[in-house]
């Protein structure tokens, strides 16, 4: 979970993680430097450890099996993107991540990745995740975006907008 600044978005998971399976997140400096303290606020088995360099970002999916994306539906959260979706996806990564319009109309509930809406959905869905489910929804995901997603088809249509 990449939860820098995240506390409100976080509150479906909040304390989680006390005798769960182990969580690795990448946070910033506890609350003396404004943020949440992510590992006591998530429960025991979180794990945080410190953000990489925007060029080195993408390497976290290489150490994870499952990306979580907590996302509250606020007006400000729907206008962000649903590129941590892109990301777990392009990286064959599986996503568990809120059931909002910004996350749901992309994945398929089983199939391409996991939508929550409470705490009980997420609970229940992080204690049902294995090895083998993940790697099959990273593989399904990754089929999901690889096309749509893609750089080129991106500014393919870019330019045909700017040419129209």
């Amino acid at each position: 979970i990449a939860a820098i600044g995240h506390d409100k978005d976080l509150q479906p998971l909040k304390g989680l993680f006390n005798e769960q399976q182990m969580i690795t997140m990448r946070f910033e400096g506890g609350e003396q430097a404004g943020h949440l303290d992510y590992a006591s606020f998530l429960g025991t088995a979180a794990i945080g450890i410190p953000p990489l360099p925007l060029h080195e970002y993408g390497n976290l999916y290489h150490d994870i099996n499952v990306s979580i994306a907590p996302l509250a539906k606020t007006d400000f959260n729907m206008c962000k993107s649903s590129l941590k979706i892109q990301e777990a996806g392009f990286k064959k990564r599986a996503i568990m991540c809120s059931d909002v319009p910004l996350y749901n109309d992309i994945i398929e509930h089983g199939k391409t990745g996991i939508l929550c809406k409470y705490g009980e959905d997420w609970k229940r869905e992080i204690d049902a995740m294995t090895t083998q489910k993940a790697i099959d929804l990273g593989e399904a995901l990754h089929e999901r975006v690889k096309d749509e997603f893609n750089v080129h088809t991106i500014n393919k249509l870019r330019v045909e907008s700017i040419f129209r």
